[in-house]
């Protein structure tokens, strides 16, 4: 008696070609994986070490000259932060682009696969991993330490107190994630997790830090109330003061 026919299997379109790295699809979710988180943290970092950079400047300003800060500077710093950032990546992405591989943990009596897993990579990927965390880190050593000059600013002159918890946070959180991405680098289920977590955290506390002490500023002030738009914290310091000499 012949032996019966392996039962049909549906594979998608990418399941041959993404073993050996070929998906282009897969590929360009790669890089762009890499370029977009590095865009969104420099972006989010430059504008926190802009503005307590200012504070710097202004406060710090022993000789009482009169100091010039412009918008076109500020942004200068940003680009210049950027650019960095992308010389790294466009070299890695030119030398050693990231490819996804998948690899299959184990297959059926007829060879077909039941359970794979993905992944991307490339030849020098941790080299270059490793150049961006060095460099990401080095930019949160060094806004850790604009916030520590501007500790003695009062909270009422600026938002100093705020970005600095920020800037710490962020580098706690990247100063624990690398090893422990490094760890869990073989099981994609937590690589995942973390990865996502990481994203999660860094923007929620720079979000939360920034933007809710403005959100609770604007829920207390009183109709008819004029907010000065360059200093809200001051206002709502201002308005904290009010409300309890009205209580007492």
């Amino acid at each position: 008696t012949a032996a019966p026919p392996p039962p049909p299997t549906l594979f998608d379109e990418s399941s041959d070609v993404s073993l050996n790295g070929t998906y282009s699809p897969a590929n360009l979710a790669c890089q762009l994986a890499v370029f977009l988180y590095s865009m969104g943290f420099v972006v989010t970092y430059s504008s926190l070490a802009c503005k307590i950079y200012r504070v710097k400047r202004i406060f710090g300003n022993k000789s009482l000259k009169r100091i010039t800060i412009s918008t076109r500077q500020l942004l200068t710093v940003m680009i210049a932060c950027m650019t960095v950032d992308l010389i790294i990546i466009g070299s890695w992405e030119v030398s050693s682009p990231l490819k996804f591989y998948r690899t299959i943990l184990s297959r059926d009596n007829y060879g077909n696969p039941l359970v794979s897993t993905g992944q991307c990579n490339s030849e020098h990927s941790t080299t270059f991993v490793c150049l961006v965390a060095a460099y990401h880190l080095s930019l949160l050593i060094y806004g850790s330490k604009l916030s520590y000059d501007c500790r003695n600013v009062d909270v009422a002159f600026s938002e100093s107190r705020y970005i600095t918890v920020a800037m710490v946070s962020n580098l706690q959180v990247l100063a624990l994630a690398v090893p422990v991405l490094i760890i869990v680098a073989d099981n994609p289920s937590s690589t995942m997790f973390l990865r996502s977590g990481v994203l999660f955290l860094n923007d929620l506390s720079v979000l939360c830090l920034i933007f809710v002490p403005k959100m609770i500023l604007a829920h207390n002030t009183a109709p008819n109330t004029k907010v000065s738009s360059l200093n809200p914290t001051a206002d709502f310091n201002q308005q904290q003061t009010t409300a309890t000499a009205t209580q007492d």
